[in-house]
């Protein structure tokens, strides 16, 4: 990482990062992800299969194979038992999906279940929690930000979604 001025304040050391946010920076060194601050502070061990990005104060994390979620002092906030978990999810929403024995279902940010573990697939449609889900070869789109789909699985595909749309495949 430079600075505005062009001076080296984290050295090139890394074999992948991720941006700071928060005030800290998801890092690889070593095969092992932790995270550091802006001073090159080691604030989360380099213990860590993969992270995601730290968003109001939670990150995504893998450990022995499976995905729980761990805040920015390195404390367990969701147990590790999944085999995916989105890392880019936006924590000011009250749920995100996660995926047990190739299925998919979404949980609380106290990793409760909010919807069982039904669906084939899932995939982002933006950064801002806006997802669609799979099941029976159909697609629905579901807002985490209301808790709540808000179309039936009735979509062949589902597409981009920007400025309250989306653009969907139908018959």
């Amino acid at each position: 990482q430079l600075s505005m001025q062009g001076v080296e304040i984290i050295p090139c050391i890394y074999e992948d990062s991720r941006y700071f946010h928060e005030g800290i920076a998801s890092m690889k060194l070593d095969d092992k992800w932790g995270c550091v601050d802006c001073n090159n502070n080691t604030v989360i061990p380099f213990i860590y299969e993969d992270l995601g990005i730290c968003y109001d104060n939670k990150i995504c994390a893998k450990k022995e194979n499976k995905w729980g979620v761990i805040d920015k002092f390195n404390n367990k906030l969701i147990e590790f038992k999944f085999d995916d978990i989105n890392l880019y999810i936006n924590r000011d929403d009250g749920s995100f999906p996660v995926k047990i024995n190739d299925k998919w279902g979404i949980i609380d940010i106290y990793g409760e279940t909010i919807y069982d573990f039904n669906y084939d697939d899932c995939e982002n449609l933006d950064e801002k929690g806006w997802f669609k889900f799979q099941k029976d070869n159909k697609w629905a789109i579901y807002s985490s930000e209301k808790n709540e789909f808000i179309s039936d699985f009735i979509y062949e595909d589902v597409e981009y979604y920007s400025d309250g749309l989306c653009l969907v495949k139908l018959n």
